[in-house]
């Protein structure tokens, strides 16, 4: 079994900290900021954990209670892979099952809705792959409806022995309009800093274009003690997205760092000539999971 999120410090640091050169799934609370809860899924005839964030659809955000990504709604579903529901009758123990995992070229966090319901008259069986759902289609036995909808639910663990508990990832603080909110990095769309950040890498992200998702700056080189990452957006903003643009963020020779708690901020140092920023076209998916803390 491969669980890259037992995140520590490390990480946090690594991701440009100080000193650095689904259902239940939690919605962005104000106060302490609470990991999410880890649920299980189906791939392949074993279980994958999950951490569900996010959905482009505002109705399902709200009755999961996580987080509504208008940005997410931007996106085409048939880019991303499957992840199929059972709703209605349905074997005991069923549980959601997914068109990809970590290490296949089609993973992704995001994923395609595809409702999944059994036929009249058909006795339901535990599904445990997307392989058996097409089988059970082509038999007549289930019918799959694709909605139009995405969900953000990033694999944490994969091949999880049964009865095995899977901690969640840790929730690490940012800045967003001088406070701060709790976030997760789970993915990301190069292989090289997946590696580097213990994440996943998905190829899917690098196929979207960067330019749709709000920018998450990393201060690098010299920087104030307390300097967290900066967001350039946050739940129940009309751009919000758990999927962010990298940018680096660099203090200029010869001026003395603050800390940045804004993107406003960031804009009026660059405007002043005290930092430079360098563009990327890396894609983190970093769900916000509390805001206001």
């Amino acid at each position: 079994m491969r669980s890259r999120f037992l995140l520590t410090a490390g990480l946090v640091l690594a991701l440009g900290a100080p000193g650095s050169a689904v259902a239940n799934a939690a919605p962005a609370p104000r106060g302490p900021f609470t990991p999410p809860a880890v649920q299980m899924s189906y791939y392949d005839d074993h279980h994958d954990a999950l951490v569900t964030t996010d959905s482009s659809r505002k109705a399902e955000a709200k009755t999961l209670n996580i987080n509504y990504s208008p940005t997410l709604g931007l996106l085409k579903p048939r880019v991303f892979p499957k992840i199929y529901l059972v709703k209605g009758t349905a074997a005991a123990g069923q549980l959601w099952v997914l068109g990809a995992e970590p290490g296949e070229d089609n993973y992704s966090p995001v994923w395609h809705e595809v409702i999944v319901t059994w036929n009249q008259a058909v006795t339901p069986v535990l599904i445990t792959s997307d392989t058996q759902v097409d089988d059970l289609v082509t038999a007549g036995s289930v019918t799959e409806a694709p909605r139009d909808v995405l969900l953000n639910s990033a694999v944490i663990a994969e091949n999880v022995p049964a009865g095995m508990t899977i901690d969640p990832p840790t929730v690490f603080k940012t800045f967003y309009d001088a406070h701060k909110d709790g976030m997760l990095a789970t993915d990301v769309s190069t292989k090289a800093q997946a590696n580097a950040k213990q994440i996943n890498y998905s190829p899917i992200l690098s196929q979207l274009d960067p330019e749709t998702f709000p920018e998450i700056y990393i201060v690098r080189g010299m920087m104030a003690n307390g300097q967290l990452m900066i967001l350039g957006s946050e739940p129940g903003e009309p751009n919000y997205s758990p999927l962010w643009l990298e940018t680096i963020v660099r203090w200029n020779r010869g001026v003395t760092p603050t800390v940045i708690k804004s993107d406003t901020r960031v804009d009026k140092l660059i405007e002043a000539g005290k930092v430079t920023e360098h563009g990327t076209s890396v894609i983190l998916n970093c769900p916000v999971i509390g805001v206001g803390g």
